[in-house]
């Protein structure tokens, strides 16, 4: 099934090609971060004067309950970031978190601290970013949409979100390699369709999500990160 759901991206027509030589990408991923978070660690982004910003942040907003906004706070926070990061001529791109599988995620947060449902306050991250799309005219990839799509997660038998299965690993929010290249080709897709073209210094800039929590190359545009990926498959890779 991953190998069919990967190969719908494989007639990508990639127009970066010449772009890419010329592009930078920063990766701006820091674990536990949320929308607060993100806008304490603004100023240190806009130092790197980045022509574009990909912006996926919500889960830990909604789903850390250790870090939980929230929805107005949310909302706020996300417009704020995304104002500011305009003023100072950054492009923004948004980008929904991806799916969670919640029966993982409620052995490492309580269930009775969430009022709504993972799937419902997720919804609710792409449901601001949709409306700050249209509001601000930015560019949105609805990775959440895609996951969703793809039927993703099924608990210990995708491939795409860390389990006990396939990573060895209880947790159930962080992506597995294969799902950091999904998420790569999801965007890439996406901005081809679209018509979008990065160039310049383009900063990945988020969670846990966008650092790469446990692959290799953590933190980084090297080895298995989604900002790894998508700086491969934008060079022609």
């Amino acid at each position: 099934m991953l190998k069919l759901l990967l190969g719908l991206f494989a007639p990508l027509i990639i127009c970066f090609q010449m772009n890419a030589q010329q592009m930078e990408i920063i990766n701006a991923g820091i674990s536990g971060n949320n929308t607060k978070d993100l806008l304490a660690r603004l100023p240190h982004v806009l130092e790197e004067k980045p022509d574009w910003v990909l912006l996926m942040v919500g889960t830990n907003d909604m789903l850390n309950s250790n870090k939980f906004v929230p929805y107005e706070a949310y909302q706020k926070n996300l417009n704020s970031l995304v104002q500011k990061l305009r003023k100072n001529g950054a492009s923004v791109v948004l980008v929904t978190p991806p799916t969670v599988d919640s029966l993982y995620l409620f052995e490492r947060h309580n269930s009775e601290n969430f009022q709504k449902s993972p799937k419902e306050k997720l919804e609710f991250v792409r449901t601001c970013m949709q409306d700050l799309s249209k509001q601000h005219g930015v560019y949105l990839v609805d990775v959440f949409q895609a996951f969703l799509n793809a039927n993703i997660p099924v608990h210990n038998e995708d491939g795409l979100i860390m389990n006990e299965k396939n990573f060895n690993k209880r947790d159930g929010v962080h992506p597995t390699p294969e799902g950091y290249r999904f998420i790569a080709k999801t965007i890439a897709q996406s901005l081809n369709d679209g018509k979008v073209r990065l160039k310049g210094k383009v900063i990945c800039f988020g969670d846990s999500i966008t650092y790469g929590l446990d692959v290799e190359g953590e933190g980084t545009v090297e080895g298995e990160t989604y900002p790894a990926y998508l700086k491969q498959i934008l060079s022609g890779k």
